[in-house]
């Protein structure tokens, strides 16, 4: 089932390629991707970085207000620590590896280790006052996947 799903996953990516290929429409890979913002209601934005190459640390976001982390997915072949900070307090200061054995105890947390790969996402934090996000290595390491989708009143 996880195979048709990836493989579903994979087409649908390189469909869009082919649409920015043939549309002529910008490369918005590895930049962050604001939205239209209306005074007084949230504002949604999205980081995509893929194949991104980190050396020792990359603050994701740094957020001021209060809002809703929708969903943080984060992808390497090498272990990674995770530094999420919510309202002046920290939330998760650890390796995707130790946090593993955790994932499978809280529901909004997903660590594992597959195919070579570690894999870390969240869902459905809220934060009043402020949100970041570090992802610190041992050297350099090419992520496959940085994605983060947050709100945040205005």
């Amino acid at each position: 089932m996880w195979e048709k799903i990836i493989q579903a996953q994979i087409i649908g990516k390189n469909i869009g390629r082919e649409l920015v290929n043939h549309l002529k429409i910008p490369d918005y890979k590895n930049k962050e991707i604001l939205s239209v913002r209306i005074p007084g209601a949230k504002k949604t934005d999205i980081i995509l970085r893929e194949d991104f190459k980190v050396n020792k640390s990359h603050e994701v976001f740094d957020i001021k207000g209060s809002g809703v982390i929708d969903e943080i997915s984060v992808k390497s072949s090498s272990d990674f620590k995770v530094k999420l900070d919510m309202d002046k307090r920290s939330i998760y200061d650890d390796f995707v590896s130790d946090l593993i054995d955790i994932s499978e105890d809280v529901d909004n947390i997903v660590a594992v280790q597959r195919d070579g790969k570690y894999i870390f996402g969240i869902k459905d934090m809220y934060f009043t006052s402020d949100a970041r996000l570090i992802l610190s290595v041992s050297g350099t390491v090419i992520f496959d996947l940085i994605f983060a989708k947050y709100e945040v009143g205005e």
